[in-house]
């Protein structure tokens, strides 16, 4: 079992490098409007479409739309011919052989860190949906659990999605070897500190400090995940970050 959570935490890390990967492989406008073009059909939603400028936001709006994720990895290989990586489609497909190689445990991690958030998304449902297949879903999963409560952060969710990867990118830019200080600023623990550190560089430990601060507040708390990002750069005493930040969000 032991091993079985390896691999599967291991494949988490391979995931979050294989988008930071994609990300740096859409190296010009024209090419992320070809990707957009290769899912038009799929995604069904000119208006979302046309709202993206970038690729980061490209690849969440796949992931909300159930295109892509952890255990769906296959959409990255339509982008072969548009992305600007061999790495890429190199540990892709590397990626691929594992999943397929320890599939059932896999998803069955996943589920279970899936459940462990507060949150429910058209990930998770597909998830529920790939174990529910497999004979393993009971009774009061199968039940439909009601919407999410609309929170008061809904209304700067837009604002927030569209400036969200020139966000990151800019503290991915500024923080540097102050990581460290942010990340126990944003809750994260001295694990959890360790193990970036020993996964990733410099520049995707600071991606990856962020979304697990904004993953472990969920969806509808919003506005306290960037109340704790700003508290966290004023503790790192990079006071003119949280005032370039204000100044992204408005």
């Amino acid at each position: 079992i032991l091993q079985d959570r390896t691999v599967y935490q291991q494949l988490c890390k391979d995931y979050l490098n294989l988008k930071v990967l994609a990300q740096n492989a859409c190296t010009s406008p024209e090419r992320l409007a070809k990707c957009k073009e290769l899912v038009r059909d799929s995604v069904y939603s000119p208006r979302k479409l046309g709202r993206i400028h970038q690729f980061g936001d490209f690849l969440r709006l796949l992931e909300q739309r159930n295109l892509l994720s952890l255990i769906k990895p296959e959409q990255l290989e339509r982008f072969e011919e548009t992305l600007d990586s061999q790495d890429l489609f190199i540990d892709l497909k590397r990626y691929r052989q594992t999943l397929d190689a320890h599939r059932a445990t896999i998803e069955r991690h996943y589920l279970e860190d899936l459940r462990h958030r507060d949150r429910r998304t058209l990930l998770e449902k597909e998830v529920e949906r790939v174990k529910l297949e497999c004979g393993g879903g009971k009774e009061e999963d199968k039940r439909t659990t009601e919407p999410p409560k609309t929170s008061t952060s809904s209304k700067r969710s837009p604002v927030f999605a569209e400036h969200r990867d020139e966000l990151y990118t800019l503290l991915q830019n500024e923080i540097g070897r102050d990581w460290r200080t942010l990340a126990r600023a944003l809750n994260l623990t001295s694990t959890d500190i360790d193990e970036l550190e020993s996964s990733y560089r410099l520049r995707e430990r600071i991606l990856a400090v962020l979304e697990r601060a904004e993953q472990a507040q969920g969806a509808d708390s919003l506005v306290v995940f960037l109340d704790n990002l700003r508290s966290a750069l004023a503790r790192c005493r990079r006071n003119d970050l949280v005032k370039k930040m204000d100044k992204l969000l408005q």
